[in-house]
């Protein structure tokens, strides 16, 4: 830490974040010996098989293209406060990003990363005037049902306190096995 700590001095950022699972005892102690403050936590779940209902057909998912870039930076600043817009668009065999669209109107985006036999379902956003209405649900089954029949097991990490989020995990079978712990510590 203290030789990582000199090596980073000159560099332009204010505060690192350091992780550690929720079960980890030697990574809480050690964060304990650091002026490092809880940041925030995530659960990571995993989709358990279980029978869903069929997709519909007014719901659909296509590979985002760099026309789309305004509308995910959009949905990352409303969703998930980001101040950090994405200057492109990067498509590759693992690392793939979707345009939810409802009856052929953009509503949402969502990101599948591949990790050999894992696929994680990262950064869901539902536009603002779409939420409340299926789609993340319709997106979460259309995933699951696509990537389970690739073989994949699915995983994703979300926020205790996103309790919508939760609600819709849960309801179409993911359940929490782990935490992460996010601590910060100001340089």
């Amino acid at each position: 830490y203290c030789e990582a700590r000199e090596l980073i001095k000159g560099l332009p950022f204010s505060k690192i974040l350091l992780n550690t699972p929720d079960k980890s005892t030697s990574g809480i102690g050690f964060l304990e010996t650091l002026p490092a403050t809880l940041s925030f936590s995530e659960y990571q779940m995993k989709w358990i098989p279980c029978d869903l209902p069929p997709p519909k057909s007014d719901v659909t998912l296509r590979f985002a293209q760099s026309n789309d870039l305004s509308f995910i930076n959009h949905l990352n600043k409303v969703c998930f406060q980001s101040t950090h817009p994405l200057d492109e668009l990067s498509q590759t065999s693992v690392n793939r990003t979707y345009i939810i669209e409802k009856d052929s109107v953009p509503s949402g985006k969502v990101s599948i990363v591949r990790e050999e036999k894992q696929s994680w379902i990262c950064g869901l956003a539902i536009e603002p005037s779409y939420q409340q209405k299926g789609l993340g649900s319709e997106t979460i089954r259309r995933i699951v049902s696509r990537e389970y029949s690739e073989g994949q097991e699915l995983y994703l990490e979300v926020s205790p306190t996103n309790k919508q989020a939760m609600t819709i995990y849960f309801k179409n079978g993911f359940q929490t096995f782990n935490a992460q712990h996010y601590f910060e510590i100001k340089k």
